[in-house]
């Protein structure tokens, strides 16, 4: 199953292949905050030119679907949502942002939701135990291991191998069956998203 793995939901652009074996072929994480549509076809085109794969090679295509940015998670999401409308073979997953910030480990992944706001996820082994808006003075609160923004908190910032999460997190993939009711997570102020799990 060749899987073609798009993030464009807050600072990155990620852009990766796996092959039959499930292993990354292509593998691109670029630090594009803003200017993930300006990069994102070249490097679809890019990614196919090096596996040497076509579209019409590709059996799924897995997406961010937030939370994040919602003109960012929008981008990855529409070409997502286009490519399986043209070559309906395709399957289309998602996976939550913060998910794929931790992948399999246990902790807290957050990014930047602007006034003194942050998206976060308790998690445990891949599994999201709730995922709803922080106020950024709540982080001090938590003990668990920490993963994201943490420059918010003036350390290094710790996303790790995000194609290689999302991969790692198959099992957590949603599959989406009505492609135009897709639409990127948004989370409401003092109220969880609830994610999907299995």
């Amino acid at each position: 199953m060749k899987t073609l793995i798009l993030d464009s939901s807050f600072l990155y652009l990620v852009i990766a292949i796996a092959d039959d074996n499930g292993k990354l072929v292509f593998n691109h994480q670029l630090d594009l905050p803003k200017q993930q549509s300006e990069f994102i076809f070249v490097e679809i085109v890019s990614a196919l030119e090096e596996t040497g794969y076509s579209i019409n090679d590709l059996d799924r295509i897995v997406i961010t679907r937030g939370p994040g940015s919602y003109t960012g998670t929008r981008i990855a999401m529409t070409i997502a949502k286009v490519l399986v409308t043209l070559l309906p073979s395709i399957s289309l997953y998602t996976v939550s942002t913060l998910q794929a910030i931790a992948g399999l480990q246990s902790g807290f992944a957050f990014i930047d939701a602007r006034s003194k706001r942050v998206y976060g996820a308790s998690i445990d082994n891949g599994r999201i135990i709730s995922e709803k808006i922080y106020q950024f003075d709540d982080l001090s609160d938590i003990d668990d291991e920490l993963f994201g923004q943490l420059s918010l908190l003036g350390k290094a910032d710790k996303f790790g191998n995000l194609a290689q999460n999302i991969l790692d997190l198959q099992s957590f993939w949603v599959k989406v069956d009505q492609i135009d009711s897709l639409v990127p997570a948004y989370l409401k102020e003092n109220a969880e998203y609830g994610s999907s799990t299995n």
